[in-house]
């Protein structure tokens, strides 16, 4: 059985909206307290990465396009269900829309000169290379896991993260800016303790429609809303400000600091974050680096030798964006079928067998994510296109402890 993983794809206005977009006031000027003036036109420069477009997340990505961003880049796999409406801003007739492709059209229509795609997906099927350009990553989601891989991405990349957040009984928001300067400060998994750990492992979800719960909920279930939607717009109000604070430069520093407000004292704390010297996540950096031709056309030995300069290293280990390597596949032969080569993540069979006429299945302890380039032998001389990848997005070298990032040289890198 084969999947339909989900696209990045750009939003467009219909003709009608486009024609009217053409008189659109742009974003009012606004003059700063102590800023020079224009100090928001900057804002035109920026792409930001807006990860869970739900009762926060997707306020603080029309917040950003009511101001003119740049661009905005939003992932999040989940639909609109009847528990949304308390919470989120969206009508009846949203129920059943992808939440990631509603809220980018929303965006493009309240600023069309902003460019705005959507990914109605997992955040760990998006492409590394989609975020490499952003100048900050939000996010708002509802399982720990998903924090973790943003932190790590943010890490990576080194790109700001702004995770906003409530506790609905007691009407409190947290907004923590991990500023990932080289890797120096802290990520969300730094703080996890204990209890974190054990919600972790257990998948717990965290939503606005029900609170912590199981990841398979019971059939039919229909939990009660928990949080009210007056403090997720604070959240995404406070959200954005820090934000701003933080890319524009307004006011005292706010990396690595949590900003805490109460809405049953209407006080405010802030707080710094520290890293967890024995945080697991890799803290490190990755390095970038463009090759001029289409990835799919290279093999791996080439695109490391134009992009670094020097031949593959033997401890080099590989990750093509989207794809597994697939060394043996299982079907109704006694031995496991040779395939070597790169699979799509996700494909659940490799076709039937010529020989017992059963479908092939990955086998889960030949399936590499990364692989060696000792796995890889004469392969890793042999294109991309050759070994079942038709589209690289981007190639991820890991070479000890230092990585880089390679994908194809943007087509007008002066875009957001």
């Amino acid at each position: 059985m084969k999947t339909n993983p989900a696209r990045l794809e750009e939003v467009a206005l219909p003709r009608r909206a486009q024609q009217r977009a053409s008189g659109h006031p742009p974003p009012p000027a606004m003059a700063l307290l102590g800023c020079a003036a224009g100090a928001l036109d900057g804002l035109r420069a920026l792409l930001i990465a807006v990860i869970g477009c739900g009762s926060i997340g997707g306020r603080i990505a029309v917040l950003l396009a009511r101001m003119g961003l740049g661009g905005l880049l939003l992932v999040d796999p989940k639909s609109y269900k009847p528990a949304s409406l308390p919470t989120h801003e969206i009508d009846p007739e949203d129920v059943g829309k992808s939440k990631a492709q509603a809220v980018a059209r929303r965006c493009k229509a309240v600023s069309p000169a902003t460019r705005v795609a959507a990914f109605p997906g997992p955040v760990e099927a998006l492409d590394l290379a989609a975020m490499a350009d952003a100048s900050a990553v939000v996010m708002a989601p509802d399982l720990l896991s998903v924090e973790i891989e943003a932190g790590q991405r943010s890490l990576w990349l080194s790109k700001p993260l702004i995770h906003a957040s409530v506790h609905g009984p007691t009407l409190t928001v947290q907004v923590r800016l991990f500023g990932n300067a080289g890797g120096a400060g802290a990520c969300p998994r730094c703080l996890y303790g204990r209890a974190e750990l054990d919600l972790l492992a257990r998948q717990a979800r965290f939503s606005c429609e029900g609170g912590p719960a199981a990841a398979a909920p019971r059939p039919h279930e229909a939990p009660a809303t928990n949080s009210l939607g007056a403090i997720c717009s604070m959240a995404a109000s406070l959200g954005v400000l820090q934000i701003l604070r933080h890319l524009l430069g307004l006011g005292e520093p706010v990396a690595d600091t949590m900003l805490e407000y109460c809405g049953f004292t209407h006080r405010t704390v802030i707080s710094p974050l520290e890293r967890n010297p024995k945080c697991p996540s890799d803290h490190t950096r990755l390095g970038q680096a463009a090759v001029s031709e289409p990835l799919a056309g290279r093999s791996l030995a080439e695109a490391v030798q134009q992009a670094t300069g020097v031949p593959a290293p033997p401890d080099a280990q590989f990750e093509i964006a989207g794809h597994d390597w697939v060394e043996f596949a299982g079907c109704g032969c006694e031995r496991p079928a040779p395939v070597r080569r790169f699979i799509a993540r996700g494909r659940a069979d490799l076709g039937q067998c010529p020989r017992c006429g059963a479908m092939r299945v990955p086998l889960q302890f030949h399936t590499y994510r990364a692989v060696s380039a000792a796995i890889l032998g004469a392969a890793i001389g042999r294109p991309l296109r050759r070994l079942g990848v038709r589209r690289a997005v981007s190639i991820l070298l890991r070479t000890g402890d230092a990585g880089t990032l390679i994908r194809p040289q943007p087509a007008n890198p002066s875009s957001p």
